[in-house]
């Protein structure tokens, strides 16, 4: 065998590794192992779960090859997500991949139990988080004997998700969107539905829209959810976003009053101004003391403090759209000083030469109260005594940002002023500026003298002439004066105290003219074709003295005795400027005119222009008519419709008409004689309304529409008479689409969703419409819808029927159709054959049934619904039973839950209903061998034959299983608690919350002085328990500790021992005792108490037992050296014993400790009759009592006389009971004495 060393470990790997289980050894023998030196082709093993996935290894010039031959099933799930979620339906395939599916029978395993099912298809039509687990398919050929299993696939479910919304931006900027995403956490397979609703309009749908992301442009509030399956199968919906969207409104922040300074206390107006619109807003503020806030009217009036000063902000919000707002303004910032500091004078700017006073206001007590200080450009001088800071001559580095600052000297305080900028330029030079320089006949001109960018100046006026020196104007120091004299003018600027003067201004030369030039018609300007006559007056004589001469752009023509000149017609080339000048034949002289300037510009074009083009219900609309820069036109205004030819309107010559009539209107401008005509404008279109009422309709009125319906959208209009009409379409598709008739059938699709609105145009005047109707919005579903198929049984009683209901929601105007079998079957009945209404049909038999839905003409069909499996009940009667019959258990406990079939011999198939987180396998029996709280619940079962799968028994009455997680404590009480001599100690064992079923166990506790606790000793006749829960002690003389617990069940369960338990004596055993120093029952607080254990042992330990407290030893509460316990004080009372290393108990002894004044002193242990005892007192003080002591027995007095103590000389039997004493109003606490007989 050609077989190297390295493959044969190989092969020895293989068989290590497929020998290990029975499992293993099975594959093992159905392994060939072919070896072969030489190069062979390679194939690719796979060993499932029981192998590593290679075991190959290749070399150069060999190959090892080792196939192993063995069968696996494939586990699918349909579904295939990656996760799922409570509610949603899920299917195991298990494919055995050889064969047909009926050759093989079928098992189901999860978490290791398996369950029964002879389909290769598990479906789980609504899965819960229980249903998470390790799932697991099997399969045996009936005919090769052979069995197949899966891998094991996990289901994990989780509880229903809740989808999430988040946003990029909330704010839709102006014409723009944002994107919202919707997800479903770590899950796959999703489709997403939109919701949009606003503080006006309820929530709908986002029509179109399935997409994880979606980018809108209008506001509101959305949520979203995903879907996914068949059935659809719905997350919760997101948490809400809200969106904004911002309009393209101006907005400002002003106030009121403007002042550029604001000092603290003033009140000031902030105001929000938006232009444009009569939109209604609230108002939103942003300021320096809070994010927000928010006013109903657009100001805001406060009282300024130093704390109001930074930046305010403001937009408004649509108060009918909530959602929509305009952006925020830019800044305002406002300034409130508490210190002031102004200028003298406080002009705007200054100039070199120039002085100026700094005065500082603190606005708090005298001035002499605080020291100044000075800052120019953030440095500061010294502190010094005076407010008042003086630049004498400023230079151009004197500008800067000044401040003041004040020390007061008593309040120990510092303000600080506002800022104030100093800009310093060099030495003006005023400015003469005037409109004309030439003065018509017996009219002035006016000057003009500034100095730019500065204030608080007056003004010298200088003038002198060709046979004149210059000389101040008298009399005028302002700005502007108006001269009627010719010559040459300057001025200068002047101001302050001393006196400040500015340069010269430039000379300007003023001119008188005593000819006039005038157009006739004087228009601002002339167009071509118009003509325009100029005229000249000379203002002396006749104009017949005169030659005149016409001058265009300074080129003159010859002189001419016609003070007229007329053009006609225009030409733009006659453009110019224009001037006349005239020679005095007799006085020989020349007089010139002033310029004008004529401007010729082509033929104008009349613009028409209307604000709105629709005429409302009994209202009418302005048109205007004008001609761009121009004067002097009345208008001629036209209208035509589609049935009557242009005819100009009566009566209006006006710039603006109003008008009631629709039609086409344009209109022109006249002027002038002979009249002159503008082109005519452009066309108007104007329409009106009339008040007939239009809807728009759909047919047939269903809620919900599925893409491939055909639906008919029809436009309903009341009234209007014998009215002929067109119709207008405002669609999703198109602006506007036009028909001929009021309908407009569709094949709908997911394009089709969308509002529609309509309206109707008067085929006899097409000017003439209705308003357009409210909108309707249709809204088409894309998938083909699935009917819902439920019936209120799946199973049919003994000689009755079950009702199907087949169902489309939430749509309606749907027919059913019925089938069984399959989809391909025969019709079963339709909707309207039966006498069930509502989708609804009675059926008798077994079997799957299928229905769909069909509505419209043609019929429109719905997918098919989901099949629905019938089955029918046999009459067997079925119990569930438990064994032992216990309806609660405890943890760790054995029970078993059965379900039992009464009647006949048939072979059942068991399938089980629980309440319970475990479910039982599909067998009669359910053993649980060790109970825990998921056990507990309900449990029925029902049986299926095994050789007719569809007939069942009903389902068994439910049975409750409570499995309590607490272990079962067992109390042991013993009677009496005091031993007597001769009486007998019963004990009594009882379970907490009892149950049936318990055996109990009795037990005497040993001392263990390794550690605080006993060992037990079962007593006579107890190593089976007992069936009584008591048990009775003979014969008990001493101190004992007893406990007891309980057990049932095969193999026994038992309860928890009970707490010891004490019967106590106070009579010396024989081999130990217990005594006490001092020797008597009551104590001060205060008292040392010793405690002694004597007897056969070299260890002791001692025990108490307070009235409401715990079983203890002295090391608690004391201090233990060697078998004494010393206790310092005693603060209660309790008994007390000792405990032997040897396992015995000493006599017990009650000792009680006392806060009061007095104690009674009588002895710890029992008296025995005939012997003598003596009572006494003893007060807390230490004191010696002398006489008077009184003593009760049973609140019975006995001794009143001067004695200060009790003696009883021979004890009986009567004289046993509670014992006190008083003294002086005083009284001590009681005691019990005990007497015992000899």
């Amino acid at each position: 065998m050609c077989l190297s060393a390295v493959e044969q470990r190989k092969c020895q790997y293989v068989k290590v590794h497929c020998g290990q289980t029975q499992k293993h050894r099975q594959v093992e023998r159905r392994m060939k192992c072919n070896l072969c030196f030489h190069r062979v082709s390679l194939h690719l093993l796979q060993f499932e779960e029981f192998l590593p996935e290679s075991v190959l290894d290749v070399r150069m010039g060999h190959t090892f090859l080792c196939v192993l031959q063995f069968f696996y099933a494939l586990l699918t799930l349909e579904p295939n997500w990656s996760s799922l979620f409570t509610g949603e339906s899920v299917t195991f395939i298990c494919d055995m991949k050889e064969g047909k599916d009926t050759d093989w029978e079928y098992r189901w395993r999860k978490d290791g139990g398996e369950f029964v099912r002879n389909n290769s298809c598990y479906t789980i039509e609504t899965i819960s988080t229980v249903h998470s687990g390790q799932y697991q398919c099997f399969g045996f050929h009936r005919s090769l004997n052979r069995r197949k299993n899966s891998k094991i696939t996990s289901l994990i479910v989780s509880d229903k998700p809740k989808a999430k919304l988040t946003a990029g931006s909330t704010i839709i900027p102006v014409g723009g969107r944002v994107t919202l995403s919707c997800s479903v956490d770590d899950s796959d397979g999703w489709k997403y539905d939109w919701f949009r609703r606003t503080s006006n309009s309820n929530e709908a749908r986002v029509v179109g829209e399935e997409n994880r992301d979606i980018r809108v442009s209008q506001g509101g509030i959305y949520r979203c959810r995903g879907r996914r399956g068949k059935p659809v199968y719905y997350t919760d919906y997101s948490d809400e976003v809200t969106v904004e969207i911002t309009v393209s409104t101006s907005v400002s922040v002003t106030l009121q009053p403007g002042w550029s300074q604001i000092f603290s206390g003033e009140k000031i107006t902030v105001r929000c101004e938006i232009q444009g619109g009569d939109t209604e807003w609230d108002y939103e503020w942003k300021t320096p003391q809070s994010t927000s806030h928010q006013t109903h009217v657009n100001y805001w009036t406060l009282s300024v403090s130093e704390s109001s000063s930074g930046n305010y902000m403001c937009r408004g919000r649509n108060r009918r759209d909530s959602y929509s707002s305009t952006q925020w303004s830019k800044t305002f910032t406002l300034t409130v000083s508490d210190a002031v500091l102004t200028l003298e004078p406080n002009w705007s700017s200054f100039f070199t030469g120039e002085s100026v006073t700094f005065i500082c206001d603190l606005k708090e007590g005298k001035h002499t109260d605080w020291e100044y200080r000075w800052s120019k450009d953030e440095k500061s001088d010294q502190f010094m005594s005076h407010k008042h800071y003086k630049y004498q001559t400023l230079l151009t580095g004197d500008s800067g940002r000044y401040q003041c600052s004040g020390f007061h000297r008593s309040l120990n305080c510092i303000k600080n002023s506002n800022i104030i900028s100093l800009i310093v330029s060099d030495k003006p030079k005023a400015k003469v500026t005037s409109g004309s320089t030439i003065i018509p006949v017996g009219g002035r001109v006016t000057l003009s003298c500034s100095v730019d960018d500065s204030d608080g100046w007056k003004y010298d006026w200088f003038r002198r002439t060709s046979n004149s020196n210059e000389a101040q104007v008298d009399g005028e120091e302002n700005r502007d004066i108006t001269v009627s004299q010719e010559g040459v003018y300057r001025c200068r600027g002047r101001r302050g105290e001393p006196v400040y003067y500015t340069d010269y201004s430039d000379e300007v030369s003023v001119e008188i003219t005593d000819a006039v030039l005038t157009l006739d018609p004087n228009w601002s300007s002339f167009f071509t074709g118009e003509s325009v006559t100029f005229i000249c007056d000379l203002k002396e004589g006749k104009h017949t003295d005169w030659e005149y001469r016409w001058i265009k752009d300074e080129k003159s023509d010859q002189y001419m005795s016609y003070k007229h000149y007329k053009y006609q017609p225009l030409l733009t080339e006659d453009s110019g400027r224009y001037q006349c000048s005239g020679f005095h034949r007799s006085l020989n002289r020349i007089k010139n005119s002033y310029i004008i300037s004529l401007i010729v510009s082509d033929k104008p074009k009349a613009k028409l222009t209307a604000g709105p083009t629709i005429i409302p219900v009994g209202g009418r609309v302005t048109l205007s008519c004008s001609v761009d820069d121009s004067d002097g036109w009345k208008y001629d205004w036209f209208r035509r419709t589609s049935n009557s030819n242009e005819a100009q309107v009566d009566g209006e010559e006006n710039r603006d008409i109003r008008v009631s009539q629709g039609g086409i209107y344009r209109c022109r401008g006249r002027r002038g004689k002979p009249v002159y005509y503008t082109d005519y404008s452009d066309e108007v279109t104007v329409e009106i309304t009339v008040s007939t009422s239009v809807s728009v309709t759909l047919q047939p009125d269903w809620s919900q529409i599925f893409s491939g319906e055909k639906i008919t959208v029809r436009c309903e209009i009341q009234g209007g008479g014998d009215t002929e009409w067109d119709y207008e379409w405002k669609t999703p598709q198109s602006t506007s689409h036009q028909t001929h008739v009021n309908y407009w059938t569709l094949s709908v699709s997911e394009s089709s969703s969308g509002n529609y609105m309509c309206r109707g145009r008067n085929r006899r005047d097409s000017y003439s419409s209705t308003q357009w109707s409210k909108t309707i919005t249709l809204t088409v579903s894309g998938e083909k819808p699935k009917p819902q198929l439920s019936a209120d049984d799946r199973v049919i009683p003994v000689g009755g029927s079950v009702t199907l209901s087949c169902s489309v929601n939430p749509s309606s105007g749907w027919k059913y159709y019925w089938y069984r079998g399959d989809q391909s079957s025969e019709l079963l009945i339709r909707h309207d054959d039966v006498f069930k209404s509502n989708g609804q049909i009675s059926v008798s038999q077994e079997g799957q049934y299928w229905c769909r839905g069909g509505r419209g003409e043609p019929v429109y069909y719905s997918q098919y619904s989901q099949s629905v499996r019938i089955n029918t009940l046999v009459s067997n009667r079925v119990v569930v039973t438990l064994n032992p019959n216990w309806s609660e258990i405890y943890h760790g406990e054995m029970i078993t839950v059965r379900c039992e079939i009464q009647g006949g011999d048939t072979e059942w198939e068991y399938e089980w209903e629980t309440t319970s987180s475990i479910k039982p396998s599909n067998q009669n029996e359910f053993r649980i061998s060790s109970a825990s709280s998921s056990h507990s619940g309900n449990y029925s079962c029902k049986g299926r034959k095994k050789n007719a799968q569809h007939e069942t028994t009903e389902w068994s009455d439910f049975i409750k299983l409570t499995v309590n997680n607490n272990k079962p404590q067992s109390v042991l009480t013993v009677s009496p608690s005091w031993l007597s001599p001769g009486a007998s100690v019963t004990l009594k064992c009882e379970v907490e919350h009892p149950s049936a079923g318990w055996r109990f166990y009795w037990y005497k506790t040993v001392p263990k002085l390794s550690d605080r606790l006993y060992r037990y000793e079962l007593l006579p006749g107890s190593d089976s328990g007992t069936e009584e829960d008591s048990y009775m002690v003979h014969g008990q003389t001493h101190t004992a500790g007893y406990v007891c617990r309980a057990g049932r069940g095969e193999p026994v369960f038992y309860t928890e021992h009970s707490k010891p338990t004490f019967v106590w004596s106070g009579d010396f055993p024989p081999s130990a005792s217990l005594t006490v120093s001092p020797d008597r029952v009551q104590h001060f607080t205060s008292d040392s108490v010793s405690l002694s254990c004597e007897g056969n042992s070299t260890e002791w330990r001692v025990r108490r037992f307070p009235e409401d407290s715990y079983l203890s030893l002295c090391s608690d509460w004391g201090t233990m050296t060697g078998s004494t316990c010393n206790i310092s004080g005693l603060n209660s009372s309790a008994v007390y014993w000792c405990e032997s290393g040897s396992g015995q108990f000493t006599n017990s002894v009650n000792i009680t400790g006392h806060n009061a004044d007095m104690i009674l002193m009588s002895p710890v242990r029992p008296v025995t009759e005939g012997q003598s005892v003596s009572l006494g007192c003893r007060l807390k003080t230490g004191q010696k009592l002398s006489n008077n002591v009184f003593f009760y027995q049973n609140d019975k007095l006995l001794q009143n006389d001067t004695r200060v103590e009790l003696i009883i000389s021979a004890v009986s039997k009567s004289h046993e009971g509670f014992y006190k004493c008083q003294h002086s109003g005083k009284e001590s606490p009681q005691s019990w004495m005990t007497v015992t007989s000899e």
